[in-house]
């Protein structure tokens, strides 16, 4: 696999919805708990 499938296959997985994270997706909470450190 090329980097710009590997980078194409995780976009994918980080914004779609999760049931485990209240149907949030792994880019929204991460996002969220960066800005709140800052």
């Amino acid at each position: 696999a090329t980097d710009e499938e590997i980078q194409g296959w995780a976009t994918k997985l980080n914004t779609r919805p999760k049931k485990c994270l209240n149907w949030k997706t792994p880019y929204e909470i991460f996002y969220k708990t960066v800005l709140h450190l800052i």
